[in-house]
């Protein structure tokens, strides 16, 4: 009983920093995230894959092309909930993301939304699961869990085409306050890891038999 009340302690723990388990949304949010989905509704193109495109705005300057750099803002939201899970307009003092467009960056269905955009322009996209974080789902920028088999909307704005200079941004991005949870989690498991592959009888057993409590039993060295 002591050990699976230890195991519950670690595994939850983690959970509880890194997953947003309430989902309230403001009145403001729920006007905006209608907002939203009422352009969807109203039109849009439908791509073989599964993504929907909708243009807001009709960017006036250059065309992009995979292999460019490209400047956005956007915001990022679970289609179910309207829950945001990340983006420049919030969080992030307005900094716009730059990333290569086709370079596998940021996930498939944002890849695909972009091509033939326009410098000015802003787009609306519903990203099927399948184009985005799959039957796993995972964890956003912003510490909200994005449930598996989550469809996406991401809302973009093209503000330019970027030189070609090596891109080094998002360093600062991994190792941001906001991603703390994930790496705390990360560093638990690599902690007993290392005591998981340590000789045996070279630590306290104590410390030792809590291997397979926070890895999993395939890690017990008892008999």
């Amino acid at each position: 009983a002591g050990r699976r009340m230890l195991s519950s302690v670690f595994l939850l723990c983690p959970s509880a920093l890194l997953f947003n388990p309430t989902g309230v949304r403001s009145a403001s949010q729920s006007a905006r995230f209608s907002a939203i989905t009422a352009v969807l509704s109203s039109g849009g193109q439908r791509m073989p894959s599964g993504l929907r495109i909708k243009d807001v705005v009709i960017g006036e300057g250059e065309e992009v092309r995979a292999g460019q750099r490209v400047t956005v803002h956007y915001t990022a939201r679970i289609s179910s909930t309207g829950e945001r899970y990340a983006g420049t307009t919030q969080g992030n003092g307005g900094k716009p993301f730059t990333f290569k467009l086709g370079g596998g960056t940021v996930i498939p269905g944002w890849d695909e939304g972009m091509r033939s955009m326009r410098v000015g322009g802003k787009r609306t996209l519903e990203v099927p699961a399948s184009l985005g974080y799959g039957e796993y789902g995972t964890v956003g920028a912003s510490n909200v869990r994005i449930p598996p088999g989550a469809d996406l909307i991401i809302e973009c704005e093209l503000l330019g085409i970027a030189a070609g200079r090596l891109d080094t941004e998002w360093t600062s991005r991994l190792f941001s306050t906001e991603n703390l949870p994930l790496w705390g989690l990360l560093l638990v498991v690599w902690t007993f890891q290392l005591v998981a592959a340590a000789p045996e009888g070279s630590l306290p057993t104590e410390i030792s038999n809590l291997a397979p409590l926070v890895l999993g039993s395939q890690f017990n060295r008892e008999s």
